[in-house]
């Protein structure tokens, strides 16, 4: 009997020791400050228009063998991904007047500048492209080209555009040049939101070329930033631009 009563105290002493140690763990848990839970940035791939020209992700040309650029492991790059079941290079926009994002192996000088051009159509439907923007002055890396002011997109209409280094005056054979399309819509979206919670509403909304711009704006600004280095290289990788995502960003749009 003796035995039994022991028993029976021990197992109180050990119940009530238990009881005290959950309490504390829920206590500690609640003091704890709550961190709340980050959204995976996911791109939406739009589908790609009913007709389109061909388009082209990555540097062709003559890649260094004659003219002023060199060889590199990683050609010049558009950044923007290929549309599902499609070697269609695009993506949307809100802006008016977009940022264009480009991977550039070289360092750009007045001796081997680059341009970006959009192919205009005129009156009676002949296409030509025109230099919008010409950039004399970047290191090697990513860099962001803005619209400038007099430059406008209309909604709803497809543009192609390039981004073309001038690696030899004399021979445009020799040239490295990407080309990709642009459409700008016009969808109802939430703006009070954070800087990141954009960027992943831009992606969701299958927002490509704003998506990128305001996170690569941000990474700019705060390269050290662990979330936005994140939802950069998630971004660009689940893009097929995993090569790309490690380089730094050099030049973005004032």
């Amino acid at each position: 009997m003796y035995r039994v009563n022991q028993l029976l105290r021990y197992a109180v002493l050990a119940t009530t020791i238990a009881a005290l140690w959950c309490t504390a763990e829920i206590r500690t848990a609640l003091a704890a400050p709550t961190t709340p839970r980050r959204t995976r940035i996911r791109y939406k791939i739009a589908l790609p228009p009913p007709t389109g020209n061909p388009t082209q992700t990555s540097g062709a040309g003559s890649r260094g063998q004659s003219g002023g650029c060199p060889a590199v492991d990683i050609p010049l790059t558009a950044l923007v991904p290929t549309s599902i079941d499609s070697d269609f290079v695009w993506g949307r926009t809100l802006e008016a007047r977009p940022t264009f994002w480009v991977y550039v192996p070289y360092a750009l000088t007045p001796q081997l500048p680059a341009e970006l051009r959009i192919k205009e159509q005129d009156a009676e439907g002949n296409s030509s492209n025109q230099t919008i923007v010409r950039i004399t002055n970047a290191a090697p890396g990513v860099i962001g080209i803005r619209l400038p002011a007099d430059k406008t997109l209309a909604t709803n209409q497809l543009y192609y555009w390039s981004f073309v280094v001038l690696c030899d005056s004399n021979d445009a054979s020799a040239n490295q040049f990407v080309k990709a399309a642009i459409q700008r819509v016009a969808p109802k979206l939430a703006t009070s939101l954070a800087p990141g919670q954009k960027a992943a509403l831009y992606a969701e909304s299958g927002l490509w070329y704003d998506a990128i711009t305001q996170l690569g704006k941000m990474l700019h600004d705060r390269p050290q930033d662990t979330h936005t280095l994140e939802d950069w290289t998630t971004l660009l990788t689940d893009s097929g631009l995993h090569r790309i995502a490690p380089k730094a960003i050099v030049k973005t749009p004032q």
